[in-house]
């Protein structure tokens, strides 16, 4: 209609050529027939060729649906069903030649119908990849072209490792595992060579007939590329799960390269710039997989440090890649939560895994950065527990212990807050902190030098540690009944140069008065006994040893009543008296609840040698002279509580030397049959410990703050808050011990026993 008038000879002609040209159309034909040009002459006369090849267009698509998409689409339906990939290749190659078959016979139509042959391409390629992705089954097209090209990929990976002759008896073992859950790889398993050439020669063609309809892109390529993230997850999975001995990233980049890689150049054959893309991507896609599978096994890591700094090393390479540092702080923290932080965690284990994880995180991240925000609940779950200081100054001293004792032995000073300012010298390898760092918690990092440091910083105080090894070595001391103290004596000289001689001098002057006490025995003993001398006393004075303690410089010791034998008595009094003569102007307190004594016992039946405390040697003396005892009596004598010295009398009723004979009365066990009692010489004689703990010593020194409150709040007689309480204080109780929560305690305490009051958070 839109088209000139035409002349009625002319018209007719072209309603002649019209008819003609859309009989031949519907006529299939490899070449167009003679006749069709001349209409199509006629009708391109006539502005006509684009009508005309859009009715072309349109019966090819209608083609296309009614035959050749439903042969294509069957063939993958079939896979569905009887999965059979190499079966369903060989259909899909039949479809695809079907279809390239009837492109080229309409491009050849189109080509008479237009002049222009690149335009004459376009409209078939845009109607066969409509028609194609129309068709196809919903929901289940990709997931069908995924199923054939990971039978493929698992067929080209086998193929490739028997050509480099990787198929070991141990390979194939693993492959099997891996088979039983892998459908394509139990497929590629199923084909020997000649089958395994075939078939990927088959879908090298496949893809050939692809590329050249121009349905590889919008069939293949997204499928492609998530088969590829399947595999290499289960790769990484696979092959470096629990495995922190060796380092894994090199036989995952040759894996990567040899394999994923090689198998998608064969798909994308003459263009490298889409390949290299998607190296680019699917090298990301690996590093992030094996850091967030390293991020799930960093405590483990941690544990068997330093056997696990390859895998240390491979995860610091790829995080610098993959900026996965947020993930990796969250799951380590909550790792240590669920894992370390709770009651059923024994101190010791804490300690161990903490300093592990010091070592860990500093070859992960030299900033420190990372172990500043990890370790931060770490160290304030260590500070609420009562036994972290002991624990860290026994490791300290200890050489089962080798990693704390060997950073003992060398001697560097110790490294708290501000101490430990950068230099000059260390300009040279300042490292930046990272973008998600805390600037207080990394440089305070940076600075302890050490992990001794780190364990000490934990109270931001040397002094407490300090006044645990106190304890620690008064309770070593006391147990070297034979004056033994080299080993002391090194530890302390190490200590010194860690904490400083001004701190470690209670310290040596304890070690001086147990050298001291050796001299002081031996001096008193060769003597001779003081006049006058019983055959006990005679006994006992060449069997005494007494240690002679300066009370200004040890720990206070735990204070319990006891009235030792008088036997004993008479000895201690004579060694005081000798000591005095050697010592004018000093005396001797003894602590009589602490010591040891050896003990020979023979009784009618039998012979005993025990090593008892003094407690319990007082109690077996007194039934020496007076074999029959009344509970109460015996308490009396020796004043000691009743219900304490039951408890204790249990031992010689256990060892078949004392008898209960009524109630709360007790005799001597003369004829006790030996074997019958032997069982009982397995009891052991426990006692409290002789010091007083650093924290009970620390919760004493605190006591001594209430009066100093309450006479600072007269003094004023004005109300004073809390803060302004601890702040006047402070300047004189300075020990670690000494807080505004303490100091909240005490005064609470006086509030409720009514010697202050508190109203609107003043006391007064």
């Amino acid at each position: 209609r839109d088209c000139a008038p035409h002349p009625p000879m002319a018209a007719a002609a072209v309603g002649t050529a019209w008819a003609s040209a859309l009989q031949l159309l519907q006529q299939p034909q490899q070449q167009p027939a003679p006749a069709l040009a001349d209409a199509c002459s006629v009708l391109s006369a006539n502005g006509l060729s684009d009508a005309l090849a859009a009715v072309f267009v349109e019966n090819f698509c209608e083609l296309l649906r009614n035959r050749l998409a439903p042969v294509f689409w069957t063939a993958l339906d079939e896979h569905r069903v009887d999965q059979q990939p190499h079966l369903t290749v060989a259909s899909l190659l039949n479809a695809c030649s079907q279809i390239l078959e009837a492109i080229s016979s309409a491009q050849n139509v189109l080509r008479v119908i237009h002049t222009s042959t690149s335009a004459s391409q376009q409209p078939l390629q845009h109607a066969l990849e409509a028609v194609m992705l129309a068709q196809a089954p919903t929901g289940q097209a990709r997931q069908l072209m995924v199923s054939i090209y990971a039978a493929a990929f698992a067929a080209f990976e086998r193929q490739k490792a028997k050509a480099q002759q990787m198929n070991t008896e141990e390979d194939e073992e693993e492959e099997e595992g891996e088979d039983e859950e892998d459908e394509a790889a139990r497929f590629a398993a199923s084909l020997d060579s000649d089958a395994l050439s075939s078939f990927l020669s088959d879908v090298e063609r496949l893809n050939a007939a692809l590329r050249e309809l121009g349905l590889m892109r919008v069939l293949v390529e997204d499928s492609v590329f998530s088969i590829m993230h399947a595999r290499i997850q289960n790769r990484v999975n696979t092959k470096c799960r629990s495995e922190f001995g060796d380092s894994m990233l090199p036989d995952l980049h040759e894996w990567l390269q040899s394999v994923v890689l090689a198998w998608l150049a064969t798909l994308l054959p003459s263009q490298p710039s889409k390949l290299q893309l998607w190296t680019v991507r699917l090298t990301m896609y690996m590093r992030r997989t094996f850091v967030s599978l390293r991020i799930s096994e960093l405590f483990d890591i941690i544990v068997d440090f330093p056997d696990s700094m390859p895998a240390v090393q491979d995860l610091k390479e790829c995080l610098s890649h993959t900026n996965q540092r947020e993930e990796l702080l969250m799951s380590l923290r909550e790792a240590m939560q669920r894992r370390l932080l709770h009651p059923g965690a024994n101190t010791a284990d804490i300690l161990t895994q903490y300093i592990s994880s010091i070592k860990t995180l500093r070859a992960l991240d030299e900033s420190g950065t990372l172990l500043a925000s990890v370790c931060s609940p770490v160290r304030l779950y260590l500070r609420e527990r009562d036994d972290t200081v002991r624990c860290i100054v026994t490791s300290l001293t200890d050489e089962s212990n080798t990693e704390l004792f060997e950073e003992l032995a060398e001697g560097k000073p110790l490294l708290l807050g501000d101490e430990g300012d950068e230099g000059e010298a260390d300009l040279e390898n300042w490292l930046p902190d990272a973008v998600d760092s805390d600037v207080l918690t990394a440089t305070k990092s940076k600075r302890a030098a050490d992990i001794t440091s780190m364990l000490v910083g934990i109270y931001g105080s040397r002094d407490l540690f300090v006044n645990e090894y106190r304890v620690l070595l008064a309770e070593r001391l006391l147990a070297a009944l034979s004056y033994d103290c080299d080993k002391e004596v090194r530890n302390l000289e190490l200590l010194k140069l860690r904490f400083g001689e001004d701190h470690m001098q209670q310290c040596e002057v304890m070690l001086k008065d147990i050298a001291d006490s050796k001299r002081i025995n031996n001096l008193i003993r060769s003597s001779g006994v003081p006049a006058p001398a019983t055959e006990d006393i005679t006994s006992m004075w060449s069997h005494i040893n007494v240690f002679v303690l300066s009370k200004l410089f040890w720990p206070g010791f735990r204070d319990e009543k006891l009235a030792v034998h008088p036997n004993i008595m008479a000895v201690l009094e004579k060694f005081t008296k000798a000591f005095e003569q050697l010592k004018a102007a000093r005396t001797l307190e003894y602590k009589h609840h602490l010591g040891l004594v050896d003990l020979d016992i023979e009784l009618t039946t039998r012979k005993l040698s025990v090593s008892v405390s003094p407690l319990l040697a007082t109690i077996i003396l007194h039934f020496e002279q007076t074999p029959h005892w009344k509970l109460q009596e015996l308490s009396s004598a020796m004043q000691v509580p009743a219900g304490p010295l039951r408890k204790r009398l249990a031992y010689w009723i256990n060892l078949g030397v004392i008898e209960e004979v009524g109630p709360n009365e007790f005799a001597l066990n003369e004829g006790a049959d030996a074997v019958e009692q032997v069982h009982a010489v397995e009891e052991l004689d426990e006692e409290g410990p002789a010091l007083a703990s650093a924290s009970d010593a620390a919760e004493a020194e605190l006591m001594t703050v209430g009066p100093f409150a309450l006479g600072l709040l007269r003094s004023r007689d004005e109300a004073m808050s809390l803060s302004q309480i601890y702040q006047s204080l402070r300047m004189i109780f300075s020990m670690p011990s000494f807080t505004e929560a303490a100091l909240k305690r005490i005064l609470d305490a006086k509030v409720a026993e009514e010697e202050l009051t508190f109203a609107d958070g003043m006391y007064r």
